[in-house]
């Protein structure tokens, strides 16, 4: 579908214009995020576990593990204010590429860039910039998760 825009070029429609793509997930951090600081700003990784819906109460519990992603603001204050353990609201948008693994192999990684992150809970205190040498020791790689 083309759009026009005021200078009357045509251009695509973009998933957020459709409202398509559109991800929302609540659920808790695995781990402290990681925070850089890059040439398009602020950025902050964090990895998140989802509760699966059951109708057995008996049953395992089970999660999926959504890898997350955000800038600017919203990363600041997800690394300034997370915590292992916290819960966290995202929406955003659920992105997917591959990479070459070592062996050759090609790996599929989905990945939400998230716009809009709300935490719900307060664990600890406000981290400061020298705290971001300490912390970041490296991202979730999903070969290391559980499953």
């Amino acid at each position: 579908m083309a759009v026009q825009n005021n200078n009357g070029d045509k251009k695509k429609n973009t998933y957020r214009q459709a409202g398509l793509n559109n991800f929302t997930g609540l659920g808790r951090l695995v781990m402290d995020p990681i925070y850089n600081d890059t040439k398009y700003g602020p950025l902050c990784k964090f990895t998140i576990a989802i509760g699966r819906m059951s109708n057995d109460p008996i049953a395992n519990r089970r999660a999926d593990f959504v890898l997350c992603q955000c800038w600017r603001e919203a990363a600041k204050t997800v690394f300034e204010y997370g915590r292992k353990g916290a819960l966290i609201g995202v929406q955003g948008e659920l992105f997917s590429f591959s990479i070459k693994k070592p062996n050759g192999q090609y790996e599929k990684i989905c990945i939400v860039n998230c716009f809009k992150a709300v935490l719900y809970e307060y664990r600890g205190n406000k981290r400061t910039p020298e705290d971001v040498e300490k912390i970041n020791t490296g991202y979730l790689d999903p070969g290391n998760l559980p499953f």
